[in-house]
């Protein structure tokens, strides 16, 4: 993952076909896989949205409203979030309120 380039495929120019896209589940599947082991682990968009649930907007909604975890900023194209941030983040957001 550390030589990983983050240019993604539209900015190719390539399409998206089903070999691209299964591609692409392979890569959230391992990232999710190493997230629940090791909470250093960056992940992409696509695995903090399986992990949450959220789409893109209400991900990116909710870090500007101050309420979500900010990613890494790995180059000027590239952001990972730190999976571990995530997690905590989906603990607290679902922790039982005390009235």
């Amino acid at each position: 993952m550390a030589t990983e380039q983050c240019v993604t495929d539209e900015a190719k120019g390539a399409s998206l076909g089903h070999e691209t896209l299964a591609r692409k589940s392979l890569v959230v599947q391992r990232e999710l896989a190493a997230a629940a082991q090791m909470d250093g682990v960056q992940v992409r968009l696509e695995t903090v949205q399986a992990m949450t649930g959220y789409g893109t907007s209400s991900i990116y909604k909710r870090m500007r409203e101050g309420t979500f975890p900010k990613p890494v900023r790995r180059n000027p194209r590239c952001v990972r979030w730190i999976a571990g941030d995530v997690k905590a983040w989906l603990a607290q957001a679902h922790k039982p309120t005390t009235a």
